[in-house]
């Protein structure tokens, strides 16, 4: 496989290899539906989907760095390689990319500090509702709970 530039965000460039390791990162981490890509047809859905997948996942990743937020710890990185690798020491594709100690943990840091700013933006987005704001709209909705108690 001749390793292409699948997309581009901001300035960075993603290379189809690129791609094919986020992935198979990805799937290792435990991604509910894993894909299994076939790394000669660039063209399928599902290589079009990892590769918009990882086009997101580094824009996500620059907004985290431009908002100083959302770092993830060597240590962390350092757990979760391990885990990562686990999975992988016997995978062919994954063997098959060379992939190098310096771009693995660039790609994981990268992951789970995109991973982790997406999980503060939804966490930040929660509006905590007060227990006073409960009852008046019990109150004002009483017909709609019938006999229910407030509690």
């Amino acid at each position: 496989m001749i390793s292409g530039q699948a997309g581009k965000v901001a300035n960075v460039s993603i290379t189809t290899r690129q791609v094919a390791m986020h992935s198979l990162v990805e799937n290792a981490m435990g991604r509910e539906n894993s894909v299994v890509l076939n790394l000669n047809d660039t063209k399928s859905r599902d290589f079009v989907r990892e590769t918009t997948a990882a086009l997101v996942e580094n824009a996500v990743y620059l907004e985290a760095v431009a908002f100083s937020t959302a770092a993830v710890s060597a240590e962390e990185v350092q757990s979760e390689r391990k885990k990562v690798l686990a999975k992988l020491k016997n995978n062919k594709a994954w063997k098959s990319l060379e992939v190098t100690e310096a771009e693995f943990t660039t790609l994981l840091e990268h992951k789970m500090r995109a991973k982790k700013f997406i999980q503060f933006k939804v966490d930040s987005s929660a509006i905590p509702i007060s227990e006073k704001e409960m009852k008046d709209y019990y109150e004002s909705n009483r017909i709609r709970f019938d006999d229910q108690p407030f509690e």
